[in-house]
């Protein structure tokens, strides 16, 4: 299986044999720019895997059918057709699937990771941005457009400000208080907001298990004393019912990669 998680700093593409990488290559994401990053990412794919025969590919925006709408993070707004793009530049040899990285990252969780056997959970992705999925029954909840999950554009208003502005164009959205792109460390601050966050999604959800992945989900519950603040956060914040709802750091190596490469179905 050969997957690519295009990320806001890195593009990852590995090659997988029952859920284990046995070749990879990461470089750098391109921005503002789509011919370039659809370049980028069939020369990381020729560079793991000479002639592949289908690959999926994980990205940090908003997708459907193989379309994108939106990868703010890369400061790429607007539709085009990426799936199409990757199979035209390809020369047709390559059966193309593509999702959101934070549904990819659901998906690997789901059949290798720390949710196998979990029916009803929420995914969230923190790195470059914040990205979300829901899983409910066993199945990955999508909405209407796909769009399902994206946490971290939820709205949060700070000392009666709305907060700085986000890739999308609005205001005060989550990830521009905890996410990569917007902040220097994880300080006090930004784990209470996190904290908020989370029990925001545990609330409206009251989901068996939260799951955290991403470069910087690490640093929120990884620390001791910043797991200490982001929980005391979540518990101050959570209805009393689901306070002790778990949440859980990503075990996996390089999960939204192995998610992606899992949309092949091979």
């Amino acid at each position: 299986m050969l997957g690519v998680d295009v990320g806001g700093t890195k593009i990852h593409c590995a090659l997988f044999k029952l859920g284990k990488i046995v070749k990879q290559k990461t470089v750098s994401t391109p921005k503002k720019n789509v011919k370039k990053l659809v370049e980028k990412i069939v020369s990381v794919l020729k560079g793991v895997s000479p002639n592949p025969k289908a690959i999926g590919i994980g990205v940090p925006g908003f997708v459907s059918h193989g379309t994108v709408t939106g990868l703010p993070n890369i400061g790429i707004m607007g539709r085009f057709n990426l799936k199409r793009m990757v199979e035209k530049e390809t020369k047709g040899n390559v059966k193309v699937s593509i999702d959101n990285d934070a549904k990819c990252f659901a998906l690997a969780e789901s059949r290798h990771g720390v949710l196998t056997g979990t029916n009803t959970f929420v995914a969230v992705t923190v790195g470059t941005g914040i990205g979300g999925a829901i899983v409910i029954g066993g199945k990955l909840h999508r909405g209407r457009d796909n769009l399902a999950g994206e946490f971290g554009h939820m709205k949060f208003i700070k000392n009666g400000k709305q907060g700085k502005k986000c890739g999308c164009g609005e205001k005060g959205c989550w990830e521009t208080y905890c996410a990569g792109r917007w902040i220097k460390k994880v300080d006090v601050d930004a784990c209470k907001m996190f904290g908020l966050g989370l029990a925001n999604i545990a609330n409206a959800f009251n989901p068996d298990m939260i799951v955290l992945g991403g470069s910087m989900a690490l640093a929120y519950l990884g620390q001791p004393k910043n797991r200490r603040l982001v929980m005391k956060s979540f518990e101050g914040n959570a209805l009393v019912m689901v306070k002790n709802t778990p949440i859980r750091l990503s075990r996996l190596n390089h999960p939204c990669t192995l998610g992606a490469a899992l949309l092949t179905g091979n």
